[in-house]
């Protein structure tokens, strides 16, 4: 009889090591898809931007009659040069969560299922310098976490 209840014992422990494995096998799953989707997010932002200025360029226009400098805004990959915010985003950080939209698979602002991702794209030096910065609320404690990708852009503006 003790024997049976070491064994059943010992089989119940080694399952609840099986079963926490899993646990912190999925939770690191998670974390690793956000950060995947986090850095893609921030690409994204880097390009919207840069069709914006390579639509300026063919249009013979100026990047830094479109925005200002020491700014930050939120872009979604519909945003075109015509479209661009206006406004300064108040507090330098996003407020607004990116959807995802079912159907396409595509995230924006509006149309599709809220996601955690946060996105903010700071612009400074004359328009050369832009940082795409997407945060979301981490999977293991309260804070958030982030990505920064940043571009310098130079000779853009000197085609005649």
């Amino acid at each position: 009889m003790v024997e049976a209840l070491v064994g059943i014992s010992l089989v119940t422990i080694g399952l609840l090591g099986i079963l926490h494995f899993i646990s912190n096998s999925l939770q690191l799953n998670r974390e690793v898809n956000s950060r995947f989707v986090g850095t893609y997010l921030a690409a994204e932002g880097i390009e919207v931007v840069k069709n914006i200025m390579d639509s300026d360029t063919a249009a013979r226009g100026s990047w830094n009659y479109t925005v200002g400098n020491n700014s930050t805004y939120e872009v979604s990959y519909l945003t075109t040069r015509d479209t661009f915010p206006s406004g300064n985003l108040w507090g330098n950080m996003s407020q607004t969560h990116l959807t995802l939209d079912p159907d396409t698979g595509e995230y924006g602002y509006g149309g599709g299922d809220e996601t955690p991702f946060l996105r903010t794209i700071q612009i400074s030096g004359g328009g050369r310098v832009v940082t795409s910065i997407v945060r979301w609320l981490s999977f293991t404690d309260d804070d958030y976490d982030e990505v920064v990708l940043e571009t310098r852009f130079s000779g853009w503006q000197d085609l005649e």
